[in-house]
């Protein structure tokens, strides 16, 4: 069989290359000169060249930022990388609630690096980060995880007295006391605070302080003997006081029965009236008395303090529109605190320690509640008696009983069960006619006298 295939030598080969060749630019001359719309396509063509390539030149590494830590404590040092921004960036800003005092950003070829640290009193829990180039706006979010003990304040501002309600969690299970501080100033007073279980709550009464920002800790810690501040388990937040009214007591201590005079100012001019309580215990305050002064925005007034048990307890000023009372802790008020010294122990003295029957015994008395409105004496060698009591301060007086002669005990009770006892004899009745005799020896010595004489007169008759 025949091969019909054609095998072209060299010189034939280059003879057809240059033919062709011929051809197509001879065809390319009259498509141009007699087919514009060639033109039109290769125009187009061209175009798109050269959008491609400029999207190919644009294409750039997705931004991405890391840190060194991907979580601490308030405090902690974090250092952020970055790389992947676009080459036009030559800065970078970094926001974020953890974020405080960050570094300058400089970035060249898309990467740079800088730091922030963790800012104080941020409560635990995972934030969101975010890291912008400049100019560009290129930018990338992630995460940050700040650690530690988590607090609230409930409310987190107020005047002098507020009661501030806290709450903890995030605390080490092995924790099993807390206490509440300031590293600020005396501004924590009162405080009380218990954790169980990885949470915690507590309560205290902002003290007298300025107005203006303080910083309150709760620090969590083993065993029941207290725990050292920003040692440990700690957690901070601040707590501004406010303006308002303001309280003085005089004296600010004093023991069971002490007059405790009160003076205020930053009360609003449209109250008429006052108030005296105490949310601590109620019995601290007796025969209180407080009144506005008009036109003004102050306050005076006293009380008695009440039969409590030494320690401290909170004093409150209402001041309220009307004159129906005020209800504690509502409207303008204000609170200090109080400091019991020691609990008066009641006493009585009788003006004699030991009478006859019959005799008529003073007694005087001390140390009583302010609150007793009514006394009485009592005890076996009392019989009629008087007794009277106001302001703690106890008189009466008593008649000794007709009892047999011995050691008695005389007792005077108030009205509010205190009461008070002293010992008291009853004497021999010595009543004698004749100064130094007994009335028993001159009654013996008539009646002997008496005998003897009836008994010489019948010797005589019968003599």
């Amino acid at each position: 069989m025949n091969d019909c295939t054609w095998k072209p030598n060299g010189a034939s080969f280059g003879r057809f290359q240059r033919g062709l060749g011929d051809r197509f630019r001879r065809w390319l001359e009259l498509s141009t000169l007699y087919h514009p719309r060639y033109i039109v396509a290769l125009v187009v063509l061209g175009i798109i060249i050269l959008i491609s390539a400029e999207a190919v030149s644009n294409v750039q590494a997705t931004p991405s930022v890391s840190f060194d830590t991907s979580n601490g404590i308030p405090g902690t040092l974090v250092t952020v990388t970055l790389s992947g921004y676009d080459s036009s960036d030559t800065s970078c800003t970094i926001s974020g609630t953890p974020v405080y005092n960050p570094t300058s950003c400089s970035l060249t070829g898309g990467s740079g690096t800088l730091t922030f640290t963790v800012k104080q009193y941020t409560a635990a829990g995972s934030y969101v980060i975010t890291v912008t180039g400049n100019p560009k706006g290129d930018s990338v979010q992630t995460s940050f995880q700040v650690n530690g003990l988590s607090l609230s304040l409930n409310p987190t501002s107020g005047p002098v007295g507020t009661e501030v309600t806290l709450t903890t969690t995030n605390v080490p299970t092995n924790d099993t006391s807390c206490s509440i501080s300031s590293p600020s100033a005396s501004v924590v007073t009162l405080s009380a605070c218990v954790v169980s279980n990885g949470s915690g709550s507590g309560t205290f009464i902002v003290g007298k302080v300025s107005s203006g920002d303080y910083v309150i800790e709760v620090t969590a810690c083993t065993g029941n003997t207290g725990c050292n501040p920003s040692a440990g388990d700690f957690a901070q937040q601040v707590f501004t006081v406010t303006a308002g009214p303001l309280i003085t007591l005089t004296p600010a201590n004093g023991v069971l029965g002490a007059d405790i005079s009160v003076s205020g100012t930053g009360f609003q001019l449209s109250d008429q009236s006052c108030s005296i309580t105490s949310p601590s215990n109620p019995n601290v305050v007796e025969n209180a008395g407080c009144a506005v002064t008009s036109g003004t925005e102050g306050i005076h007034g006293s009380f008695i303090v009440g039969n409590v048990p030494t320690g401290q307890y909170v004093i409150e000023v209402t001041g309220c529109t009307g004159n129906n009372g005020c209800s504690p802790s509502q409207g303008d008020f204000a609170q200090q605190v109080l400091t019991v010294t020691g609990t008066l122990t009641p006493s009585i003295v009788p003006n004699a320690i030991s009478d006859v029957p019959g005799t008529t015994i003073q007694v005087s008395g001390s140390g009583f509640s302010s609150s007793d409105i009514s006394c009485s004496l009592s005890g076996s060698a009392v019989g009629s008696s008087t007794c009277s009591i106001s302001g703690g301060i106890l008189s009466g007086s008593f008649v000794v009983a007709n009892v047999a002669t011995g050691s008695y005990t005389i007792t005077a009770t108030g009205s509010s069960g205190d009461s008070a006892s002293t010992p008291f004899d009853v004497a021999p009745s010595n009543v004698p006619a004749v100064p130094g005799f007994p009335i028993e020896a001159i009654v013996l010595g008539l009646l002997l006298g008496t005998a003897m004489t009836i008994l010489f007169r019948r010797r005589a008759r019968t003599g």
